[in-house]
């Protein structure tokens, strides 16, 4: 019996459609980017703001997310943010909430561009906020919480695995997670939240440009750095007032011989001075002006007795005096850094700000590299209602000094 011949059936692109539905297939069940984020997560999603900088021409230059870290206006973005506005000329800050409004910075409170993070103040209360975290980013699936302008965004985060290790340190836990992908600009400084919805640390994109995660404890330890307000007004109110040096009672041996030798050498300088580091040292301002001002008179060249009466009025609370004195001495050596430093920082004592600024920049210009100049002239920018320039001086103070460039950021909070 002779077999019926085969007829092969063709059907019209089979060989597109069975390689679609092979991709379809692989994506729906093994990739996590069509997976949609859980309930708690997306009753979180007003918990993050938009950031923009506009130019002087109100154009937008740069988009990026906020986490709301305090109910009454402080918001953790990324650093690279505020270097933008820093450097856009007359340009907007502002923040733009799930509910729409729309708000200008108050203060830059923090930058730090280590990990591309940053704390805000905006005028505002009772903004929403996801919960913290109670256990480690690895114990569920992450999400990354952003808003582009009016619409929110959430991404899920496939992370890096990690390998078993022992216990880790605390520094350890407080540490970046890397992930596998690079964050979208405009989300970056978002909400990095786990399936529960809680908040697990800020999502921003490292200088070589892979996707990191600031962890939560980190952001914390900043925000209560800059909440420590009681320090702050400390550090003015010490710099304003510059309470002078009171009269103690201390062995008075070496005045008493200085003061004989300066009674028997009426007509010698170096007897005058000899009298006024004895009583410096034993905080009798008043008498130690005297002595100093009878130097800088026998001797009007003594760059010494210049510098030291600019001291001791400066103790003795009495500023004009101490920057006349300090002139002085800079017409004698017209270079001296640590005198434009001084002359700056007794106007800003005085409350005269513009001119301590235009001291302190003379001085910034003997020597760039001076961490007492950028830190004055910082003080002064902030104190003078410019908290641009005073970000700046902290930018160009970071590098030679971070203990005095913190000590400046805790004054700008």
């Amino acid at each position: 019996m002779s077999s019926l011949p085969h007829h092969k059936i063709r059907i019209p692109y089979a060989r597109p459609l069975l390689l679609l539905c092979a991709i379809v297939f692989c994506i729906g069940f093994a990739s996590p980017l069509l997976a949609a984020p859980p309930l708690p997560v997306l009753q979180k999603k007003d918990a993050v703001v938009s950031i923009i900088v506009k130019d002087r021409n109100q154009h937008a230059v740069k988009t990026v997310s906020g986490t709301v870290i305090d109910r009454d206006g402080l918001v953790a973005t990324t650093c690279s943010a505020v270097i933008s506005w820093l450097t856009e000329t007359r340009s907007s800050f502002r923040v733009l909430t799930a509910e729409g409004n729309d708000m200008p910075v108050l203060d830059v409170l923090g930058c730090n561009r280590a990990n591309n993070t940053a704390i805000l103040r905006i005028p505002a209360e009772g903004l929403p906020m996801a919960a913290p975290a109670q256990k480690s980013a690895s114990a569920s699936s992450l999400w990354l919480a952003g808003r582009d302008g009016s619409n929110s965004r959430i991404l899920p985060l496939p992370t890096k695995p990690q390998k078993k290790t022992k216990k880790k340190t605390k520094k350890q836990q407080r540490d970046s997670v890397q992930v596998v992908t690079t964050f979208p600009e405009r989300l970056t400084g978002g909400a990095v939240l786990n399936d529960r919805g809680e908040l697990v640390g800020i999502g921003t994109n490292s200088s070589s440009g892979a996707g990191t995660v600031v962890p939560w404890e980190t952001i914390r330890e900043q925000r209560d750095l800059y909440k420590k307000q009681a320090r702050k007004n400390r550090m003015i109110d010490a710099l304003l007032q510059g309470t002078p040096r009171q009269e103690v009672q201390m062995d008075p041996a070496p005045v008493i011989a200085a003061q004989k030798r300066a009674d028997t050498e009426p007509a010698n300088p170096a007897a005058w001075i000899e009298l006024a580091r004895a009583c410096d040292a034993a905080h009798l301002p008043e008498r130690a002006i005297a002595a100093w001002k009878r130097a800088a008179q026998l001797d009007p060249g003594s760059y010494e007795a210049a510098l030291g009466l600019g001291i001791a009025s400066y103790h003795a609370g009495r500023y004009r005096e101490a920057i006349s004195a300090y002139e002085n001495a800079l017409r004698l050596k017209p270079d001296s850094l640590s005198i434009q430093v001084k002359i700056g920082a007794a106007w800003l004592i005085m409350g005269e700000f513009r001119q301590a600024i235009e001291v302190l920049k003379k001085a910034v210009e003997i020597d760039p590299r001076s961490a007492s100049a950028h830190f004055n002239l910082g003080v002064a920018h902030y104190l003078n209602g410019d908290k641009s320039s005073a970000m700046i001086e902290y930018l160009r103070l970071s590098p030679l000094d971070p203990a005095l460039a913190q000590n400046l950021f805790d004054l700008m909070n």
